[in-house]
């Protein structure tokens, strides 16, 4: 007999011995005997109850669980600002973050910043006599920048640069000193020479466009318009349009022609790699964004990828551009950190 079959006849022995007894009520007995008989039949549905409702809870643990486990879960996107904004830090000590000041700003040098949403400008102030004082201007990563100094020569520093100049230019000679990379549209002014000076590399010119890279050991100038005079280490060389000069301090001097288009796209916001290695190009994003990169394998470092669009505002864009042309790459994103993996299919 199973359990429920012994319980029905130990209950039936009970019931015997109780009518056998002399002083047995019959209606007590009856009603022990409704109540014990009601309760062994509600007992089945209460374990069927408790069994439905434990399929329930462990169904919803599955759906969690599901919901939690990698490939299943809604992705994290590679889509947070910045952490820093551009700074600025004038000669006589006052630091500003044009992004968060509009309007006009007057220096003891005499110059006037005009600062808004599309960068700096500054204009000569004739009312006051000139005063040398030189600002600093500080590009973090994922915030290119434009700033025209008050001779009007224009010049946009990519992400992750830094600009020194005059407030104004009162000398013989127009200098600034430059780090990391930016692209220079120069004013013509006879007889006061435009100067960069980046890592003991001096670039004298007259009036021409040319961009400089001082993102690695080497310092990489590449000519678009007019004639760019280029020294160090006391040797010098010419640049012509569509020129690039690299000056590495071990090697000397190299100079190659070039389409300048793929070294100054990002002066016209646009993301441009004419197949580029994925590593060179992850280099890139992560200066345009603020982001770091990780990769799982060697291998995937080598894979090239073309690229030419208008650099978006998130990154997350980029990344779904490039994984739509390789099914068998994955991006995860934990906080500003994005891991390159493969997806073994």
């Amino acid at each position: 007999m199973n359990k429920e079959e012994l319980a029905a006849f130990a209950a039936n022995r009970e019931l015997r011995a109780a009518l056998a007894a002399p002083d047995f009520n019959e209606e007590t007995g009856w009603e022990a005997f409704r109540k014990a008989h009601a309760h062994r039949r509600r007992r089945p549905a209460l374990r069927l109850w408790l069994a439905a409702a434990a399929v329930l809870i462990l169904a919803a643990g599955a759906a969690v669980w599901l919901l939690q486990a990698p490939g299943t879960r809604n992705p994290v996107l590679a889509d947070s600002a910045p952490r820093q904004g551009v700074e600025l830090r004038m000669a006589d000590g006052r630091v500003v973050e044009p992004g968060k000041v509009s309007g006009t700003i007057r220096q003891q040098s005499g110059a006037l910043i005009h600062s808004g949403s599309q960068g700096l400008k500054y204009t000569a102030d004739t009312r006051q006599e000139y005063c040398s004082g030189k600002d600093t201007l500080l590009v973090p990563n994922g915030l290119p920048f434009r700033v025209q100094l008050a001779d009007g020569s224009k010049i946009w520093l990519n992400a992750g640069s830094r600009l020194i100049y005059p407030q104004v230019f009162d000398g013989p000679e127009r200098e600034v000193l430059l780090e990391g990379e930016a692209y220079f549209d120069v004013a013509q002014r006879s007889g006061q020479p435009f100067i960069v000076r980046s890592r003991g590399v001096t670039m004298t010119v007259l009036g021409t466009t040319f961009n400089v890279n001082t993102y690695t050991s080497s310092v990489v100038t590449t000519l678009c318009t007019g004639k760019l005079r280029v020294s160090a280490a006391q040797q010098q060389m010419v640049l012509l349009p569509d020129e690039q000069l690299d000056y590495n301090p071990g090697g000397g001097f190299g100079k190659r022609e070039v389409d300048t288009r793929d070294f100054t796209a990002w002066k016209d916001g646009d993301l441009y790699f004419d197949g580029e290695e994925l590593e060179a190009i992850t280099k890139s994003l992560s200066r345009y964004y603020d982001y770091e990169f990780v990769f799982a394998g060697p291998d995937m470092r080598k894979l090239r990828f073309t690229l030419d669009m208008p650099r978006p505002a998130k990154l997350q864009v980029v990344l779904d551009h490039l994984k739509s042309s390789r099914q068998d790459l994955h991006f995860r994103i934990d906080g500003r950190t994005v891991y390159i993996e493969a997806v073994h299919q």
